[in-house]
């Protein structure tokens, strides 16, 4: 990714992806982003859900502009994918095939850093039952904060230290 100079300066679009209950969606959908012009859709790029329902995708306005300077207005969809777990971000590559399940208002005139969610009819997403959801959580909070990651066998409770304790009331479980 090059920032050198006004010209090559990368635009950044990010935002979650939740249900209609507020809940993150993250498996088996991505998001694909649009520059909607007159004559339909412009793709951007792809980028896959994390497990807390965000996305990120950094592209060059240039390269997708319809002419030199010209406005860029987005539209996020969310689309139904088979998860890839480690997958990363694409630009203006091959759209993820499958069902379009929601789409965002459209984001007129964007700039250089936007926020754009979109919210998914919870009958359109697969439940996650709530053990699967519980571990995910821990797992993700155990690896975070650039520590050593910690295994749930490494956690303790007794009267010295109160690791269960204070994971559980960390994520709110």
């Amino acid at each position: 990714m090059t920032t050198s100079g006004a010209a090559n300066a990368w635009f950044r679009i990010g935002g979650t992806v939740r249900d209609d209950a507020g809940f993150p969606v993250t498996a088996g959908v991505a998001v694909e982003v649009f520059d909607l012009r007159l004559g339909g859709e412009h793709p951007i790029g792809t980028a896959e859900v994390a497990s807390d329902g965000t996305f990120v995708l950094t592209y060059d306005p240039e390269m997708v502009r319809s002419e030199p300077g010209a406005s860029l207005d987005l539209v996020v969809r969310a689309v139904r994918t088979p998860a890839r777990p480690g997958a990363q971000a694409s630009v203006a590559g091959p759209a993820p095939q499958g069902e379009v399940i929601a789409r965002s208002a459209t984001r007129f005139d964007a700039g250089p850093v936007e926020q754009v969610d979109v919210v998914v009819p919870a009958n359109a997403v697969p439940v996650i039952d709530e053990y699967s959801r519980l571990v995910t959580g821990i797992a993700d909070a155990l690896t975070g904060g650039g520590e050593a990651p910690v295994s749930p066998a490494g956690l303790v409770e007794d009267e010295k230290r109160r690791d269960v304790t204070f994971a559980a009331s960390k994520l709110d479980v």
